[in-house]
């Protein structure tokens, strides 16, 4: 499950970013871009050689003074092996108006795919090898160090979803196809990851080489993709920074296992972020016809008022909202549960509880202030024809009553689930 999990988290950085055709109108800004670049490229750089490279020479010690070779062979089969991908496909970079590999009549939007698919492979492969170790039982590769990797190209997936899905929308697309072309983008990494994982469990004598040239294909990723993304244009100093700090190694356990330590805080925070991605998600879907599809979430006045209008009837608020709660609520546990024991590791009550808490508080300031704050306040997308007297939507005692709950029912919801699973454990 662990490594199920671990394979799935690229592609889950690629969805998220894909959805953000549903809630954005204009595309992330340079900063953010700049900055998440930045963060990827420095822990693909940091797990290729301490996580890949290293532990392939380290595996072939009994090779003695030819130990290097199979590392060496197999990082530049990767160079090279993507090298002739880009020769042979046509493909267009992000902030590039030339394409690259043979000439074609394909559209801009249609090469841009591809050269996000293009580079889905080698990171794809990458994970796959790093768990293929992991699952074997090799010392050097951590369950750590694999789910770092995954976050960190989960993290560079975000904007490409984003930068796929929101062109195909401006296009004429409608948000489904749009949202659909990105997803379709990213699912050649859990393919490439599972059938490296076979193929490196047929072939257990050959994983040197497969981590090698898993290094190999995700550093020169790096280098024609992320390092340029990164330190062009304004905000270029940000994305260095990032870079740097991540492809710092923290101590002398090893790259993985540093990362962990120094880092779970903001793993944690990211977590969050994803749980509030979701939410935003979830309303997108539920207004897209309409904002009176989720109107369960607004006062009884509001309701009443749409009844009266004939926008809808009791029988259907009633209905969406049993649905709302029977998919967010047991959706919204499984996330954080799975988050927090799963991928994190989370022993003991104070452990759990402060992760929980942390991750629902994110999502909490995500739905205040993202949500109600700016979404509702501030645009039209969920306003309802014929109800305008009725606004503003959410009222300052309703504010009142949402940050008592996301602060004392946040907290009281953690120390319960806390409670559950270290007795779920003990048992």
């Amino acid at each position: 499950m662990e490594t199920f999990i671990g394979i799935m988290i690229p592609f889950l950085g690629t969805t998220l970013g894909s959805a953000c055709v549903f809630f954005m109108k204009k595309s992330l800004g340079n900063l953010v871009q700049r900055s998440l670049a930045g963060f990827a490229a420095g822990v693909m750089v940091a797990a290729s050689i301490w996580s890949l490279l290293i532990p392939a020479i380290e595996q072939s010690e009994n090779m003695g003074k030819l130990s290097f070779l199979p590392a060496f062979i197999g990082f530049w089969v990767g160079v090279l092996f993507l090298l002739l991908l880009d020769h042979l496909i046509p493909h267009l970079h992000v902030g590039s108006n030339q394409a690259e590999g043979p000439k074609s009549r394909l559209g801009r939007t249609t090469m841009m795919v591809l050269a996000v698919t293009l580079h889905n492979i080698p990171e794809g492969m990458a994970v796959g090898v790093m768990y293929a170790g992991f699952l074997e039982g090799n010392a050097q590769i951590t369950a750590a160090s694999a789910l770092v990797l995954s976050l960190g190209i989960a993290i560079q997936n975000f904007p490409e979803g984003a930068i796929i899905s929101m062109p195909l929308r401006a296009e004429g697309e409608s948000k489904g196809k749009a949202f659909l072309g990105g997803v379709l983008s990213g699912v050649v990494e859990p393919i490439g990851a599972v059938l490296t994982i076979l193929a490196a469990q047929l072939v257990i004598p050959a994983l040197p080489y497969f981590l090698s040239f898993a290094a190999g294909a995700m550093l020169y990723v790096v280098v024609e993709e992320l390092i340029p993304e990164m330190s062009q244009g304004k905000h270029s100093n940000i994305g260095t920074v990032f870079f740097c700090r991540r492809l710092q190694r923290d101590d002398g356990a090893g790259c993985g296992a540093g990362i962990r330590r120094q880092m779970m805080i903001v793993q944690v925070i990211l977590e969050g972020l994803g749980l509030g991605i979701l939410l935003i998600l979830v309303c997108a879907i539920g207004i897209r016809k309409g904002a009176v599809g989720m109107v369960h979430l607004y006062s009884p006045e509001v309701q009443v008022g749409c009844v009266k209008l004939g926008l809808t009837t009791h029988k259907k608020i009633k209905r969406n909202a049993l649905i709302f709660k029977a998919v967010c609520v047991p959706g919204y546990i499984a996330y954080v549960l799975v988050c927090v024991y799963a991928l994190n590791g989370a022993r003991g009550f104070l452990a759990g509880f402060w992760q929980l808490l942390v991750i629902l508080s994110v999502m909490n300031l995500i739905d205040r202030f993202g949500v109600d704050g700016y979404w509702v306040g501030h645009t039209n997308a969920w306003e309802i024809p014929g109800t305008e007297d009725l606004k503003p939507y959410i009222t300052a005692k309703d504010k009142g009553k949402k940050w008592l709950f996301g602060t004392i029912g946040m907290a009281v919801i953690s120390a319960a689930l806390a409670a559950i699973m270290m007795l779920f454990m003990e048992s």
